[in-house]
């Protein structure tokens, strides 16, 4: 499981004190159990995560960590279920742009918005929002493993073997990553052109 979360309730994970997120307990543990499910990665528990994800964020609406997660639940959707891309992708975009008014330094919800445009063939722009992502926590494996995915558009596989090694020693114990589950590629679009491609 990512760290990052734990700063939600006023404790880092060296157990130093860090800015409260929200006071409201069960939107916390919302999220937490929805992290859980999201790290398990198949279409239903990414589905159940949102679920989680969803009253979170309705409860406590200044929760940015929720929003953060709730546009992941839905980046990360398109590599495990058929349903209908773009839609996933506005849904991830609209909430990563709440958490990000929120709150800019919250790496997740970069993170999310740049795997929305990398999906969608913008790649210099995915390529500067995962950049924003780690300069704000370079600790964060989700980052590093779906950042691995983007020199897939132009070839450049070995670059994105050394981003996915940097997930694997972030997240030893993932699974997913552990494993070699994760998608080696993005989900197939029609390319819309060379221009989009990173040089």
């Amino acid at each position: 499981m990512d760290h990052e979360w734990l700063g939600s309730f006023g404790v880092s994970a060296a157990g130093t004190l860090l800015r409260t997120e929200t006071a409201d307990a069960e939107a916390h543990a919302n999220l937490l159990q929805g992290i859980v499910l999201w790290n398990r990665r198949t279409a239903p528990t990414v589905r159940q995560a949102i679920t989680l994800f969803e009253p979170a964020a309705a409860r406590a609406p200044k929760y940015r960590r929720a929003q953060a997660w709730r546009a992941l639940g839905y980046a990360a959707l398109i590599f495990y279920a058929d349903d209908e891309t773009d839609v996933l992708l506005d849904r991830a975009t609209a909430a990563a742009d709440r958490a990000i008014a929120m709150d800019s330094t919250t790496g997740e919800a970069y993170t999310a918005s740049a795997m929305a445009l990398a999906v969608r063939w913008q790649n210099r722009d995915a390529d500067t929002l995962f950049r924003q992502a780690l300069s704000r926590d370079s600790t964060l494996a989700t980052s590093w493993i779906w950042y691995g995915l983007l020199p897939s558009h132009h070839g450049k596989f070995a670059e994105g073997q050394q981003r996915q090694y940097r997930a694997r020693e972030l997240a030893p114990a993932s699974l997913v990553i552990r494993s070699g589950l994760h998608p080696k590629t993005l989900p197939p679009r029609k390319n819309p052109g060379p221009d989009t491609a990173v040089t």
